[in-house]
């Protein structure tokens, strides 16, 4: 009995690692008994020890590792997704200035360079 008690419990503790926890089995404990009542009372029979183990961890709110790890792996490999740093310099906007714009404009001002003239002319131009 103490053999299948221990082997019941280390094949529930892989899915549910927080039975090792020392906190976490004393809670699991503490329930037991009182699962245990409801178990037989409402089943008319004994429960096995996988069924009070996971019926315990019901009570207890546990979820096993399995969904919980998988969850964690996404949550981590989306996180870890970043924009990619590249070593090349970005390119410049280009100026939304077209040549008839610029020519006008140093007609206007012919001390202007051609720089300086779309360089004033994109502040103005959306």
């Amino acid at each position: 009995m103490q053999r299948d008690m221990s082997t019941a419990f280390d094949e529930f503790a892989k899915e549910y690692p927080q039975a090792r926890n020392q906190a976490e089995f004393q809670q699991f404990t503490n329930a037991s008994a009182g699962v245990y009542q409801a178990f037989q009372q409402s089943r008319g029979r004994v429960p096995t020890y996988p069924e009070l183990y996971q019926s315990i961890a019901g009570v207890l709110g546990w979820q096993p590792e399995q969904s919980t790890s998988k969850k964690d792996a996404a949550i981590k490999a989306a996180g870890s997704q970043g924009q990619v740093v590249s070593s090349s310099r970005p390119v410049a906007k280009q100026p939304r200035v077209t040549d008839a714009q610029v020519n006008a404009y140093r007609r206007m001002f012919p001390a202007k360079t051609q720089e300086e003239a779309v360089k004033e002319l994109s502040e103005y131009v959306a």
